[in-house]
Formats: C-alpha cells, sequence, structure tokens
C-alpha cells in the first residue's frame, strides 16, 4: 500500500497497525484532501505563469492571493478534522492517571522516611546512575523510587525530566498496557496528521512550475516567499 504520495503525505500506514486500523481512513481522508488543494493551487499558479497579459508585478499578486488561498483552505481542513484527534487524545489522557499511586498515605511518616532515605541513596550515586536506576524501578514497578524522585525538590534534581518522563511511560506500558496502546496510537496518529498540514502549508508556498518538477524527481523547488 501507498506509504507516502507524491507531495510527501504520510497515509496511515506510516504508522503503527494500530494507527492504521483506528485512523487510517481518518488520514487518508486528510492526504486527498490536502492533495486536492495542491494540484489546484499549482494549476492556478501554472495558468498565472502562463499569462502573458500579466507584468511581473500583476503576475507575482495574482500567486501571492492564490498561495494565501489555499493555505487557508489547508488550514480550515486541518482544523476540521483534527478535532476527531483532539477528543481521542483527551479521552486517552483521562484513562491515564495524573500521578502514580502511592503504596502508602502521602503524608504519612513512614512514607515520608521512606522517600527523605531512597533519596539520599539516589544522591549518592552519579547523574548516569541514577538515571539507570529509574528506568530500573519503571522496569520493577517500583513506585516508591519514581514517586520519591517524582515528589523530590527542585533543589536535589535527582534526575532530568526527560528520564522522568521515559520512566513514566515506560511503567505505564508495563503496567496500564490498554490505556498506554490508546493513547500512544492517537499520539502516533496526530504525528502524522500534524507533518501532512505542515507539509501542505509548506508546499502551497512553492512554484507550480518547479513543483512538478520535483514531483517527477528532479530538483527542489524555491519557496516563494509572501
Amino acid at each position: 500500500m501507498l506509504i507516502m504520495n507524491k507531495f510527501g503525505f504520510l497515509t496511515g500506514e506510516a504508522g503503527t497497525p494500530e494507527v492504521q486500523l483506528t485512523y487510517g481512513d481518518l488520514l487518508q481522508a486528510q492526504v486527498d484532501e490536502l492533495t486536492d488543494v495542491l494540484n489546484k493551487t499549482f494549476e492556478s499558479v501554472g495558468s498565472i505563469h502562463d499569462d502573458r497579459g500579466l507584468n511581473p508585478i500583476g503576475r507575482q499578486d495574482r500567486i501571492g492571493k492564490v498561495i494565501l488561498a489555499a493555505r487557508d483552505e489547508i488550514k480550515r481542513l486541518t482544523a476540521k478534522r483534527r478535532k476527531k484527534l483532539e477528543q481521542g487524545l483527551a479521552d486517552a489522557q483521562t484513562s491515564i492517571p495524573v500521578t502514580l499511586p502511592l503504596s502508602g498515605p502521602a503524608d504519612s511518616v513512614a512514607m515520608i522516611l521512606k522517600f527523605q532515605e531512597i533519596r539520599q541513596a539516589l544522591c549518592g550515586m552519579n547523574e548516569q546512575e541514577r538515571q539507570a536506576e529509574v528506568m530500573i524501578a519503571a522496569e520493577n514497578n517500583d513506585l516508591d523510587l519514581l514517586l520519591a524522585v517524582q515528589t523530590a525538590p527542585r533543589i536535589l534534581w535527582l534526575v532530568d525530566v526527560d528520564t522522568q518522563q521515559k520512566a513514566r511511560q515506560r511503567w505505564l506500558e508495563l503496567n496500564k498496557p490498554q490505556e498506554f496502546k490508546t493513547l500512544d496510537t492517537v499520539q502516533g496518529a496526530l504525528v502524522i496528521y500534524d507533518h501532512n498540514a505542515h507539509q501542505a502549508i509548506e508546499l502551497a508556498g512553492q512554484d507550480a512550475a518547479t513543483q512538478r518538477a520535483k514531483t517527477i524527481g528532479q530538483d527542489q523547488p524555491e519557496v516563494v516567499k509572501n
């Protein structure tokens, strides 16, 4: 099946099987719409280029108006279909716990002392060792360590935010597999959808003649600056 068309638009085939199954029709509809917009835009710009009754200023003015109209249409179409993905993302995020579950009351003396002990042990390690410990904790469902890091005072800065996010994502993947898969699927669809929208906006500003050359494998066109 087609994964990328001549304009560089991606279909659901570019994502996981779950993305294709859940959002394949939506992504294909987006590709069809954007392709139609660009084909019409390049045809209009090509006709303006071929109109010998226009001087350079008039030609550039008309081309600019066509490009602006095309970009407005792309934005309108993008917003229309993106609402479904945004709703899917909101629903998926609702099913994901905002914070990891505690093994006991957060304000209990025992929990506070346990977190302090864990943080002291981590402070005795170098940065690479702490990062490794956090990822191991995610693999082993060691919530006490993960939460001790997550709730640590800013001044300690035990591990970087990126490592914390990776650890949380890995914990979710292992302990909330269905919820994680749903979230991962809609996020993957959004990546493809937003790529296509950005690609269309960029291509709408390119000269029609050189764009036609690009689609048959020739040189990259120059972008018309508005």
